[in-house]
C-alpha cells in the first residue's frame, strides 16, 4: 500500500504544481481572507509547513504552524483539503500527533470549515470543542465610524 504523509521540505514549482488545486480548495473553504500568496509566503518563509498526503490513490494537503500558548505551544492546522483527509483521518492524525510531540507541543488545534469533518474529529480523533470562531467583515461604513471616533 502506497502511503505518504510527510512535510514538504521546500516548496518548489513542481511541488506547487502538484498541490495547487488542493491549496485552492482549502483557501476557498476557509472563512478567512486568505490568499494563495499568503499561504505560499508562509510556507516558503518556514512559518508554516505544507504536508502532502497520498494514501491508496487519495490525495490531500494540510498546512500547519506552531503557535505559542500560555502553557507551551500548539500545532495549529489552519488549512486542509482533499479526499484523503476524511478517508484516512486516523493515519494522518497519528503522524501529526507524533510530529507535535517531537516538536514539544502540548496541544493540537485545528480550524475546520467542514461540519461533517468536525463531528468526525470530535467523535473519533480525540478532539474537544474549545470554542467557536465567529467572524464579521468590517465594511467601509464601520471603518469610517472608527476613523471619526479616533
Amino acid at each position: 500500500m502506497n502511503q505518504i504523509i510527510e512535510p514538504v521540505p521546500t516548496l518548489t514549482q513542481p511541488v506547487f504544481d502538484l498541490v495547487q488545486d488542493l491549496l485552492e480548495k482549502a483557501i476557498a473553504a476557509s472563512h478567512d481572507d486568505i490568499t494563495m500568496r499568503y499561504v505560499t509566503d508562509s510556507i516558503v518563509s518556514g512559518k508554516s509547513i505544507l504536508w502532502t498526503i497520498s494514501i491508496e490513490e487519495c490525495r490531500g494537503i494540510i498546512v500547519t504552524t506552531i503557535i505559542p500558548l500560555g502553557k507551551g505551544t500548539a500545532l495549529l492546522i489552519w488549512l486542509m483539503a482533499g479526499e484523503a483527509i476524511v478517508l484516512h483521518a486516523e493515519k494522518i492524525q497519528k503522524k501529526l500527533d507524533q510530529f507535535a510531540y517531537d516538536s514539544g507541543c502540548t496541544e493540537i488545534k485545528t480550524i475546520v470549515s467542514n461540519k461533517k469533518l468536525e463531528n468526525y474529529m470530535l467523535g473519533n480523533l480525540g478532539y474537544q470543542l474549545g470554542g467557536t470562531v465567529l467572524y464579521k467583515e468590517i465594511t467601509k461604513h464601520e471603518r469610517t465610524i472608527s476613523e471619526r471616533t479616533n
